[in-house]
């Protein structure tokens, strides 16, 4: 899987956003898919929100492969985690055709099902449930596996 970071707010960071994508990508996501997956990670001072993902390339079968994670830079070490964890399910979720949303689809499908965003609050959509569900516990294996437990900015977390 190949990894770029564009724009860290601090390149002391840098390699820590990168080792925890790959962890999250070993999660998520398996060996073969990995293979063939290409993520940019941006920083983003314009964002309004977090985070964000897209789908930026297809392979030859027409699957999602190539993707763009957006980050709001100004959220701290922790924030940032907890934000790329969350965008790495996006990430599986479009890989594995779980999520489907394109320019072409002005609604998402999930799991084969239309969704109608306009009418469903942000914390009912079912792919935001599994995100949500997923990034304290990916950023906490991350840390348990790195001895960061114990850091002051991970304990704010729980």
């Amino acid at each position: 899987m190949s990894i770029k970071i564009v724009g860290s707010p601090d390149k002391d960071l840098t390699p820590y956003i990168h080792r925890a994508a790959k962890f999250f990508a070993d999660s998520l996501l398996t060996k073969q898919m990995q293979d063939y997956t290409y993520i940019i990670v941006k920083f983003d001072k314009k964002l309004d929100e977090y985070g964000a993902a897209s789908v930026e390339g297809y392979n030859s079968r027409n699957m999602p492969r190539e993707f763009l994670i957006e980050i709001n830079p100004h959220l701290g070490a922790r924030g940032i985690l907890e934000t790329l964890a969350h965008e790495m399910v996006h990430v599986k979720q479009f890989a594995l055709g779980e999520l489907i949303w394109t320019e072409k689809h002005t609604h998402p499908k999930w799991q084969g099902r239309k969704i109608d965003y306009d009418a469903t609050s942000y914390w009912d959509l079912p792919y935001e449930i599994e995100a949500h569900g997923r990034e304290k516990g990916l950023v906490y294996q991350w840390c348990d596996d790195r001895n960061l437990l114990r850091e002051s900015w991970y304990r704010e977390i729980f």
